[in-house]
């Protein structure tokens, strides 16, 4: 009872009108500026403008073709007329969404085939064409797009050269199957007649993938087909594509384990064993991330998901308002800093004042005052970022909506996904945000305790708050392995959600390190204790002359 009464009075001593309106602006300011971030970093505004002049060039790659094939009847150039011919006639469909753009390509990788091996069919065994391949190794590119497209056109032709006249038929078949598709949907604008083109290439022409995986494409495309999705930007095109993704990204990765065979990895370490130690977590990151996906593929659900691998091409993210709202989440440095500016003298202003020698006079132990006091930063804490958050919840509900605040959340468990409430979700994400950020109020208050100075006390635990949130980047982007060891410690740990998200910096970094999640927890608690019962001893000992 003690100790609640002491809190109370730190709040009423603490608290005015200026200082909660103060707060409260900031924590609008704050609120705004980590949405622009998050605009920022993930590029949630699509826009894309007009690709027609990349290709503007082709009237002079049909001019080039034409006069070369005229002058030295070369039957490549006359493979490459035809190929820019036909290509040209697509261009005006290729401006729009960035599928658009993707779909073009394919044509245009498509007629360089089928015109070649048209050709090929028809003067099957050539003496002609085999003296002209036999003096090309591969495919030779340069700045020159006709150069290469001759280039590639040889090597097609090499590649197809001794195959059984029935073989190059199927193939030139399926080719115009595949490119009628994909002209179909750019020439009259709809996304899933792509996505149909795109499977049916992918199931007729990868004779690698093996018959579970063609069936999962091919669920893919019948619910494309079926819902007749007109946008990539879709939600449910989204939950497809990124959960197909991550399949087979899983699938994939699940079968190369080897260290040294791990050459596809965009990121090693500084060890094999540290390397291995990376693929196996975002291994189980990413199966958590594809059984999210395809729960709300299967259910047309939207989810919240963070997850990012360098990896994996997700094509594609959409925003609702608790992606929006996630953002609240990292909010516990910024307001652990407005603690550190609004609370640095929680100690040291007592004894300025001369108020500590008043407060020492009432029959209450010194522990308890000082356990009062810490107790008031970790509520003042908690109490500014739950305020924080409803400042946040208003924001993205006015911007994206309300509705969606009420929906269910969407967490990986097992080998599936189950929905829990998102409220209690994103509380209960608080909570476990709070334990590293006592650490970091402890050391603020033993600070201004010991050393009795607010300039003192704010300086190094901002410098000690920056420092803790750049270690992860700095061994993450700039390779400071030296900071390892740093893992240990409660430092690294004190912006929390960059662990419950499965943030890369923190994955590369606590790969280092045989560590796990809850160990940041545990030592944060930990310091925390250990850091309170040394300043109780300390101000003990301390003479109080004021």
């Amino acid at each position: 009872m003690e100790i609640f009464n002491l809190i109370k009075c730190e709040f009423i001593k603490n608290f005015s009108i200026k200082k909660i309106i103060l707060i409260f602006i900031s924590l609008i300011l704050i609120c705004f500026g980590i949405i622009k971030i998050d605009e920022y970093a993930n590029n949630w505004k699509y826009t894309y403008g007009s690709y027609v002049p990349r290709f503007a060039s082709y009237e002079s790659y049909i001019n080039r073709a034409k006069e070369e094939y005229e002058s030295n009847n070369n039957f490549v150039s006359k493979i490459a007329l035809d190929i820019f011919k036909k290509v040209n006639k697509l261009i005006d469909y290729s401006d729009g969404e960035e599928w658009k753009l993707n779909a073009f390509n394919m044509i245009e990788r498509n007629i360089h085939e089928e015109v070649a091996i048209d050709y090929l069919i028809n003067h099957y065994k050539d003496p002609k064409i085999k003296e002209v391949i036999d003096k090309r190794d591969g495919v030779t590119y340069s700045d020159d797009n006709y150069e290469s497209t001759k280039s590639e056109i040889v090597f097609i032709l090499k590649k197809r050269f001794d195959k059984p006249l029935d073989e190059l038929k199927k193939e030139l078949e399926d080719l115009r199957i595949s490119n009628e598709n994909y002209i179909e949907a750019l020439k009259n604008n709809l996304y899933y007649k792509y996505v149909t083109a795109d499977c049916h290439r992918t199931i007729i022409a990868a004779s690698y993938y093996s018959i579970d995986e063609k069936e999962r494409i091919k669920e893919y495309c019948d619910y494309m087909e079926k819902e007749k999705i007109e946008s990539q930007y879709d939600y449910r095109a989204i939950n497809a594509i990124q959960s197909s993704t991550l399949y087979f990204y899983i699938k994939n990765q699940s079968e190369d384990m080897n260290p040294k065979q791990l050459e596809h990895t965009v990121y090693e370490l500084n060890s094999d064993k540290s390397t291995l130690r990376y693929v196996k977590r975002d291994l189980e990151e990413a199966t958590k991330a594809k059984n999210i996906t395809y729960y709300a593929f299967k259910n047309n659900l939207k989810h919240d998901l963070s997850y990012t691998n360098e990896n994996v091409d997700q094509m594609g993210y959409y925003k609702t308002s608790k992606t929006v709202m996630n953002n609240g989440l990292h909010l516990g440095v910024a307001i652990l800093l407005v603690i550190i500016i609004t609370n640095a003298g929680i100690m040291s202003s007592e004894h300025d004042k001369g108020t500590i020698k008043l407060l020492l006079t009432k029959p209450v132990k010194r522990y308890k005052i000082l356990l009062s006091k810490l107790l008031y930063l970790i509520i003042e804490t908690f109490v500014i970022w739950l305020i924080a958050s409803l400042i946040l919840f208003f924001i993205s509900g006015f911007t994206c909506g309300f509705k969606d605040l009420f929906t269910s959340k969407i967490i990986s468990s097992g080998d599936t996904a189950k929905e829990v409430n998102y409220i209690l979700w994103y509380i209960k994400e608080i909570i476990l945000g709070m334990i590293p950020l006592t650490f970091f109020i402890t050391l603020l208050f033993s600070l201004s305790t010991i050393t009795l100075s607010t300039s003192a006390t704010s300086g190094i635990a901002a410098i000690t708050t920056f420092f803790g949130m750049l270690i992860w980047p700095l061994i993450s982007g700039s390779r400071a392995y030296l900071l390892s060891p740093l893992n240990y410690t409660p430092l690294p740990w004190v912006n929390y959600r960059m662990v419950t998200s499965s943030g890369l910096n923190y994955l590369r970094s606590i790969s280092l390190t045989p560590l796990n999640d809850s160990y940041g927890l545990i030592i944060s608690i930990i310091g925390s204790v250990l850091l309170f019962l040394l300043t109780v001893y300390v101000y003990n000992k301390k003479d109080i002359k004021n």
